[in-house]
Parts: structure tokens; C-alpha cells; sequence
């Protein structure tokens, strides 16, 4: 909800009464006309903050919330300014950070930012494979059709190691499947538009390049914020839930977080959510759910020289929410 809360003051219990992550997601500049057959537009244009500056002001006046982008459309943004502002929240924030990104859809959008819509998955691709590079070598350097870097130096690196979780939106087809199980820590479909059975896609994809399926971790976008509905997601091996929250002022959006803080509680009691200091350290037997809410509106100094190939400009902005963590999957604590 940081798109409309307007400054951020101490969010003291945050984390314990609504979940421990505020999700930013992707709202940035929509061209008001439209040229081609897809989704209809929003009602309203999105008001809403860029991503990484709301979630630094998060990280300021929190000790354990965990940060995330739901999502970040990496293929409309530059490399090495993305790794850097990706580093940057994590080290900020002592490493509480999670990168959620996903592909696009919006044709429009993306003509504005250069990138080409049928090149968007690649893009995203070699975006992520170059970001890694940056953030885990100290002089880093790519080479591929879309991006190219000579050798660099990038800083600060990211406080989690080897970087902070990628999460990888969109329903798991065999193309989405197969970049999940290359180069990401998790898949974050929409719920009710994707199931998550086609997560067997993903394990699939795991194993033809002989990885272990289960160091994916699979959550739901846009889940019902319902007891039973979630138990069930639960069982089928979803570890988080991300709630959509309304745009609007401050105290709007503080009335639908209240409004789910009484189901925070009730999977809480139910065994499927728990405080940081719960967390076993063996994992249970059962494994858990974390549940979120999200409102839905949607570098470097080079020893030599660095370029980003394709010249262009690419930046939006991005809205946010919240979420709750299940035992042995994240932190969640007592928040100031």
C-alpha cells in the first residue's frame, strides 16, 4: 500500500499482526490508448511509488520485514542500474530483500520503454544472468545477444548470498517453466488465472537439467484470503500467499490489512504461520504457508568501459502490500 500511504512513521507489530513483507508491484506508465487485443485496461491510472525507493523507506523504519518487488519487469529496465538498486535494498535492509519479477504483457508499455515484445523473455533472461554476474563477482562482465558488459566493477554486493531470492511470476508453460529452473529460487503464479498444479511443469524442467525440484520455492499471487482456500494451497505445496489490497488513502488501505489480521491469527493457531522465534530449526514435517498482501496497480565503475546494449532507457514505477511467513520458510517477528 506505500503507492498511497502517503510518509512512513514506525510500523512497530507490523509484521506480527499482517505479515512480514511488503510486495511492490509492477504499475508504471501506461499509455492511456490502446493499439492491440489484450487485457483490458485498468479503471483508474496507477498512483503508485517507484518500487525500490518505497521499499528502502520500508527498510528504514523496520528491523525483520522482508522486501519485495511483486513484480519487477526486468526485461523494461537496464542491468547494471537494476543490480544495483537490487544490492542496495538488501544491503540496507540487512539482507531482507526478495526480487519478484516477472516477463510483461502490456505491448504499449513496452514500445515506450524500447523493448521489443516477442524478445521480452530473452531480455529478461540475459537481464537476470548479467544481475548475477554484477552481484557476485567483484569484477563482473556478460556477453549475450541482448546485453553485453565488459568488465566492471558493481558495489555494494547484496548481503544475501548468493544474491536475494528470484521469483519468477506468470504461468509455468514449458518456455517460463524451463527459466525457472535455470536461473530462479521460485515461482509466484496469479492466483485463479494460473493453477499451481502446473507447477509439475517446473519440476519437469528441474530435472532435465539436473536440479533438485524442491529449491524451488512456489507461492500464490492475488490468493483468497480464505481459511479454507488457503489450507488447501497449503497442501498442495504453496509456502506463500500474497493478499491484494485496495488503492486508495491511508486509512482505506490500513482497514483491509486490519480486516485479515483476525485470518493472520487463525493459520497462525492453526500451525501454519509462526513469529521468527518459532521457526525450528529442523523443518516440520508439514510444510508451510506464507501468506502476504499486495496492492495491485499496477551502477557500476568499470575498470575499462561498460555498456548495456540495446541503448535505451527503461524505468516505472510500482505500488506494494504486505505478507505473512509460515515456520521454517521466512522471518517473521515483532516488527518496528
Amino acid at each position: 500500500p506505500l503507492g498511497t500511504l502517503g510518509p512512513l512513521g514506525p510500523m512497530s507489530g507490523t509484521s506480527d499482526r499482517y505479515g512480514p513483507t511488503p510486495w511492490t508491484s509492477a504499475s508504471r506508465s501506461f499509455p492511456p490508448t490502446r493499439r492491440s487485443e489484450q487485457s483490458s485496461w485498468p479503471a483508474r491510472p496507477r498512483r503508485t511509488f517507484d518500487s525500490f525507493v518505497a521499499l528502502g523507506a520500508c527498510a528504514a523504519v523496520t528491523t525483520t520485514l522482508e522486501l519485495g518487488t511483486g513484480i519487477c519487469l526486468v526485461a523494461q529496465r537496464d542491468p547494471i542500474h537494476t543490480a544495483k538498486e537490487v544490492a542496495s535494498v538488501d544491503a540496507l535492509s540487512g539482507g531482507r530483500f526478495l526480487f519478484g519479477i516477472g516477463y510483461g504483457w502490456n505491448e504499449e508499455e513496452m514500445a515506450q520503454h524500447g523493448t521489443a515484445y516477442g524478445e521480452r523473455r530473452a531480455i529478461l533472461r540475459e537481464n537476470i544472468l548479467a544481475m548475477k554476474e554484477l552481484w557476485t563477482n567483484d569484477v563482473a562482465s556478460f556477453d549475450g545477444e541482448h546485453v553485453a558488459i565488459e568488465p566492471s566493477w558493481s558495489s555494494p554486493k547484496p548481503v544475501q548470498t548468493p544474491h536475494p531470492p528470484v521469483i519468477l511470476g506468470g504461468g509455468a508453460g514449458p518456455l517460463t517453466a524451463a527459466d525457472i529452473a535455470e536461473f530462479c529460487d521460485g515461482w509466484m503464479p496469479i492466483g485463479g488465472r494460473h493453477a499451481v498444479d502446473k507447477f509439475s511443469e517446473v519440476v519437469a524442467a528441474c530435472e532435465r537439467i539436473g536440479r533438485d525440484p524442491a529449491t524451488i520455492h512456489l507461492g500464490v499471487f492475488g490468493a483468497p484470503p480464505d481459511e479454507a482456500k488457503l489450507t488447501d494451497l497449503a497442501g498442495k505445496g504453496v509456502k506463500r500467499a500474497v493478499f491484494e489490497l485496495p488503492q486508495g488513502p491511508r486509512d482505506e488501505v490500513l482497514a483491509a490489512m486490519e480486516q485479515m489480521a483476525p485470518l493472520v491469527e487463525t493459520m497462525r493457531a492453526a500451525g501454519l504461520l509462526s513469529r521468527t522465534a518459532d521457526v525450528p530449526e529442523t523443518p516440520p514435517t508439514r510444510e508451510p504457508m506464507m501468506m502476504h498482501a499486495w496492492k495491485r496497480h499496477r551502477c557500476s565503475s568499470p575498470p575499462s568501459t561498460t555498456r548495456a546494449c540495446a541503448g535505451r532507457s527503461r524505468s516505472f514505477s510500482t505500488s506494494c502490500g504486505t505478507s505473512v511467513v509460515a515456520p521454517g520458510i521466512g522471518r517473521l517477528g515483532p516488527e518496528r
